[in-house]
C-alpha cells in the first residue's frame, strides 16, 4: 500500500493539478490530421484521462487512498448517456493504452451493454495490455503478485463477469487477459507488441539497454 502513496499525489493518482484545458495527447489514432490518423481522424473523440490506480476498478478508501475507478467509469457513461446522442451512433470504439488497454479488456463488455446502442456496434482496441501471469527471469512472481496484492485490497468484482464466473474461486485469475479473453463478447482488435516494452521491464524483469 505504501507503494501507491507516491503516485496517488501526482497525475496518475490524483486530478487536482491537471489543467483545464490538454491537448498533448491528441495525436496517433487520437488526432484530428487525416495524415496522421487516416482511420479516426473524423469521429467523435472522448478522451479520459486516467488517475484511479486500477484500470477503472475499486470504489473504496483504504487508509486515506481512494480507489474510485468504478464510480469514475459510472460517472463518466452516465453523463455521456445525458449529454449526447451516443446510442445513435453506428459505431463506437472503446479504447486505451497500456493500463488504459486492461480497462478495455476488463470492462468492454459490460460497457457496451451500458450503452446499448440503438442499431450500431461497439467494438473493442486495446493498445499494448495484454500482460501476462509470468514469473521474472528468476523465478520470482513479481508483476503479478503487485497487481494481485492490489485487487485484494480493493476488490475483484469490477472485472469481467465471465471470467468471475468461471474462476470464482481464483478472481485473480481475472486480471490477465490469456484467461479470459475467449469469454469476451465484443468485437475486439488487440494490439500488442511481440516484444512488449512493459512485459519485458516490469513482468520479466530484463536489462535490454545497449551498454555498448
Amino acid at each position: 500500500l505504501q507503494d501507491c502513496r507516491p503516485p496517488a499525489g501526482g497525475r496518475l493518482g490524483s486530478s487536482k493539478d491537471w489543467p483545464a484545458v490538454e491537448d498533448s495527447y491528441l495525436s496517433g489514432m487520437n488526432s484530428a490530421d487525416p495524415g496522421e490518423n487516416p482511420v479516426f481522424h473524423n469521429w467523435t473523440l472522448v478522451y479520459v484521462p486516467y488517475c484511479d490506480g486500477a484500470s477503472f476498478s475499486g470504489d473504496t478508501i483504504i487508509d486515506g487512498l481512494h480507489f474510485r475507478g468504478r464510480a469514475i467509469l459510472r460517472a463518466l457513461i452516465a453523463d455521456i448517456l445525458a449529454s449526447t446522442n451516443i446510442r445513435a451512433s453506428e459505431q463506437v470504439v472503446l479504447s486505451g493504452g497500456s493500463a488504459g488497454a486492461s480497462a478495455v479488456y476488463y470492462h468492454v463488455d459490460s460497457l457496451a451493454e451500458d450503452l446499448h446502442l440503438k442499431n450500431g456496434r461497439v467494438f473493442g482496441l486495446p493498445d499494448a495490455g495484454f500482460f501476462l501471469d509470468l514469473k521474472d527471469k528468476d523465478g520470482v512472481d513479481c508483476w503479478p503478485a503487485q497487481m494481485k496484492s492490489l485487487f485484494d485490497l480493493i476488490g475483484y468484482e469490477d472485472l469481467h463477469a465471465g471470467c468471475l464466473e468461471r474462476f470464482a474461486q481464483s478472481p485473480w485469475y481475472c486480471l490477465y487477459p490469456q484467461n479470459y479473453a475467449g469469454l469476451i463478447s465484443t468485437p475486439l482488435l488487440a494490439l500488442n507488441s511481440f516484444y512488449d516494452s512493459s512485459e519485458l521491464t516490469y513482468t520479466l524483469r530484463l536489462d535490454c539497454s545497449d551498454e555498448s
